[in-house]
């Protein structure tokens, strides 16, 4: 599990790794129990399945975007959950948008340094918390190389719910990837938001 945490924090430290944490700048929150967003009310529970809750990051002062890093033991897996504002002032997210930023987001995790190759991406729909959403979802194979001992299969998921996205990093061992993508489909399907506290 060590190998295929340190292959997730080399892939996407840079886009989820945040500064040590002052007041209300951006870092490490200690959050027991459900972690809730305080303006949409997104909670993002201690555990989901066979994902536990390891850390919850805030990345700006406001605590609008913030970042919860899971791992699986039983399949071997590692999950990260971003939840941030669209930057549409018009107060919804189009699908251009969606498009838009599911290329960034591409480009953020994924990188040729890697050896990455993209196997699959599509436009998707899933319902979460009663409701239907526009998504993408893309799949990712990494060769086995000196930093990492076997393949890794990795996905992105990106999801705009009004103004706000919903981003989903998961990474496993290539031998464990079908168990894993049940288990984060399952993981992407019990989001729920509550009452803003």
């Amino acid at each position: 599990m060590r190998a295929l945490l340190a292959a997730v924090l080399a892939l996407w430290g840079p886009a989820c790794a945040g500064p040590p944490s002052v007041s209300s700048a951006p870092g490490a929150l200690h959050a027991s129990g459900s972690y809730q967003h305080r303006i949409t009310g997104l909670v993002m529970p201690e555990r989901v399945g066979p994902f536990e809750r390891r850390s919850v990051m805030r990345h700006d002062p406001e605590g609008f975007s913030v970042s919860a890093r899971y791992e699986s033991l039983d399949p071997r897996a590692a999950l990260i959950f971003h939840h941030y504002p669209a930057g549409n002032p018009e107060g919804f997210t189009t699908l251009e948008d969606l498009q838009a930023q599911f290329e960034t987001a591409k480009r953020e995790g994924f990188h040729d340094a890697w050896r990455s190759r993209l196997v699959h991406q599509q436009r998707i729909d899933f319902v979460i918390n009663g409701v239907k959403v526009p998504g993408a979802h893309a799949v990712f194979r990494y060769p086995a190389s000196r930093q990492r001992a076997e393949p890794i299969e990795s996905h992105l998921w990106l999801f705009a719910a009004g103004p706000w996205y919903m981003k989903f990093r998961v990474t496993s061992p290539q031998d464990e990837a079908n168990a894993a993508f049940e288990a984060q489909k399952r993981f992407i399907r019990s989001v729920e938001w509550l009452q803003p506290p």
